[in-house]
């Protein structure tokens, strides 16, 4: 393994130019889990192949959010069910790809091995840089509905050092136990659920057209699962989309200037 790899550049700063390879790839929600079902395999053999891709093209990737449906640190006893991704993520840090990644809700306590081992560069809510003359903002998105109160407290409780002692006392196997117990990434959308998505997305659009009032060009956010893109005057905002459903696959790309919205397709 390359030296770089348990290493990790600072931080990208709000009004700094970032020295930053293009592409950029931006992918959030893909929930990779520790359930064995056919659609867990199928998502994994997508995931990895769509980093293959990155490993051919070069750049930067961004992680905003919930790339796991729980991660939790336990150094290098990490579940074999992600082995296979850690080493594409692995590979991307040996090829000197940067990635930055920003914590969810599901995967906030990603500080350790991720980032220490890989050098993966970690940020407790937003992305903000300026790169080429234009200025991004991107964040997973949880705890941003207006009517997210109890959402807001429960985050945190959940980030404090307190919680996150206590988890690490339960040892692994009990702590993924439980996450597996209680997650719904297994479970199909219903009607309800689309259009409480929708209902969130569109919530969500206007709060990203206030981030340009503030002077952004892209503002890029996950959580919703609901796909969603605006383009006005140049100006960006999107909703990811999701990898939990079939066949979704969402991703976003940026390049000489242009932000194009896609859906990963083994080839």
């Amino acid at each position: 393994m390359a030296e770089r790899i348990g290493k990790h550049s600072e931080q990208l700063k709000t009004g700094t130019e970032a020295a930053l390879k293009l592409p950029f790839f931006f992918i959030s929600d893909v929930h990779l889990s520790i359930h064995e079902s056919p659609r867990e395999k199928a998502k994994l053999s997508a995931l990895c192949k769509f980093f293959d891709h990155i490993n051919d093209s070069g750049g930067t990737l961004f992680i905003l959010g919930d790339f796991f449906d729980f991660w939790f640190d336990f150094g290098e006893n990490y579940p074999l069910q992600f082995q296979p991704i850690i080493e594409k993520l692995t590979e991307l840090r040996q090829n000197n790809i940067a990635i930055h990644y920003a914590a969810g809700n599901h995967d906030y306590w990603i500080e350790g091995f991720l980032t220490r081992k890989l050098g993966i560069i970690p940020y407790p809510d937003e992305i903000s840089f300026l790169h080429q003359g234009k200025s991004f903002f991107l964040t997973h998105g949880d705890g941003l509905l207006q009517n997210d109160y109890k959402y807001r407290l429960l985050k945190i409780i959940l980030r404090s050092k307190l919680a996150i002692f206590l988890f690490s006392l339960l040892g692994k196997k009990i702590v993924y136990r439980i996450a597996a117990a209680v997650s719904q990434s297994e479970k199909p959308y219903t009607e309800e659920k689309l259009k409480t998505m929708k209902d969130h997305a569109a919530e969500m659009s206007q709060f990203l057209r206030k981030i340009w009032n503030k002077g952004y060009d892209v503002a890029i956010m996950g959580h919703i699962h609901e796909p969603t893109l605006i383009i006005e005057n140049g100006r960006y905002a999107l909703i990811l989309g999701d990898w939990v459903q079939e066949n979704q696959n969402y991703f976003a790309v940026w390049d000489r200037g242009v932000l194009v919205h896609k859906q990963w397709v083994n080839l």
